[in-house]
């Protein structure tokens, strides 16, 4: 008995570990975990998100997600650009694993849920036998 009841909680445990595996160790997506500088872009932009607007003479500050490039606003020096280009990333990032725990926590709720009506389903069962 004690066995079978080992084996429904393993059983159960199995969708969860999915889960965990699934959302907790895919990483970021690209461009969300870049560094404040990348030796990859030309000299006059030194830092990722970073443009210079020739219209308004000010630095432009965007960051890529999802697909869209998201404007974070104009600045009238580069570093403050980058500083709020990196905020936004550091907060997309957060979302990013606040979204990833809200299914791990909804994953275990749904194990706790279920676990008790699975052993009922096995222990009656068990006596019909």
């Amino acid at each position: 008995m004690l066995l079978l009841l080992l084996l429904v909680l393993v059983l159960a445990a199995v969708p969860l570990l999915m889960l965990l595996l699934l959302f907790y160790f895919v990483p970021p997506a690209p461009g969300v975990a870049a560094p404040l500088t990348d030796r990859s872009l030309p000299l006059h932009q030194r830092f990722r998100g970073v443009s210079w607007d020739n219209r308004t003479q000010n630095w432009r500050a965007e960051v890529k997600h999802d697909g869209k490039g998201k404007h974070i606003g104009r600045f009238e020096n580069e570093e403050d650009a980058a500083r709020g280009e990196r905020r936004l990333r550091a907060l997309l990032r957060l979302l990013a694993l606040l979204r990833r725990l809200a299914l791990l926590l909804l994953a275990l709720l749904l194990l706790v849920l279920l676990a008790p009506l699975l052993l009922l389903a096995l222990r009656c069962a068990w006596r019909s036998r």
